[in-house]
């Protein structure tokens, strides 16, 4: 249950624009200690041009405080699941989390270092029921916070998941009208892994396709594709203007 506890702000700049987090008290679903987490208080469309884009990874994800993790029994997960932790899962989740330890005394959750906390939240997850999409995004979510804190090798290790997992997308013939998409991924993949030849035959492949998710209506489509052909012509121009690292 989320509880504010104060109307004050927790203020975090990003780049031109800011984000805002509000303090909330949270019991953990798991041992029912009483946590101070943040909760989102206000953002704006800027979020979609960060950086972080090239990974289609966005804010929150590239934010600390999305993270939960509870002081004491160590449930991490992120804070859209926190309240639906599913109780059937509760000494699976305990078992997994018996060994995690972020060594050292923090005074706040967001003060462990994202690395050490998705490695928590990935034993949790993998006890939860979750499909490919979900993992192809938290490994492209942890190649970003690795290389945020300079673990190359750790980096490496899950983009290449989560190009493994792009990969299969591909092979699903019924997702065909996403391919658009999913070379955006493998290509990203590779390149921030520095297989820079290959990232630029995924994107010139994909700059040839439309994305259309039978999902979703004809503009969102549209909007998407839009956003899409505009990320991979920046990559393919930094490639072709000596940007391959």
């Amino acid at each position: 249950m989320l509880r504010l506890t104060s109307a004050a702000v927790v203020l975090l700049a990003a780049a031109a624009a800011a984000t805002t987090w509000f303090p909330v008290e949270v019991t953990c679903p798991l041992c029912e200690t009483t946590n101070e987490f943040n909760t989102v208080g206000s953002w704006g469309t800027y979020i979609y041009d960060w950086p972080s884009k090239y990974e289609l990874v966005y804010w929150p994800y590239t934010d600390g405080n999305v993270l939960y993790s509870c002081w004491n029994c160590k449930l991490t997960c992120f804070m859209s699941d926190f309240d639906d932790v599913p109780p059937e899962k509760s000494e699976a989740f305990r078992a997994a989390l018996a060994e995690v330890d972020f060594g050292g005394e923090y005074a706040s959750y967001a003060e462990i270092p994202m690395s050490a906390r998705l490695a928590a939240a990935e034993k949790v997850y993998a006890e939860w029921d979750r499909g490919d999409d979900f993992w192809c995004h938290f490994y492209r979510l942890l190649g970003y916070h690795c290389a945020a804190e300079g673990l190359e090798v750790e980096a490496a290790a899950a983009r290449g998941k989560a190009l493994a997992l792009a990969e299969g997308f591909m092979e699903d013939e019924g997702r065909a009208g996403e391919r658009k998409e999913f070379l955006m991924i493998t290509g990203a993949m590779r390149y921030l892994r520095g297989d820079v030849a290959s990232a630029r035959d995924d994107f010139e492949e994909a700059l040839t396709l439309t994305y259309e998710n039978a999902e979703l209506e004809a503009k969102r489509n549209e909007n998407y594709d839009e956003y899409l052909t505009s990320l991979l012509q920046a990559y393919v121009e930094k490639i072709d203007t000596g940007g391959e690292g």
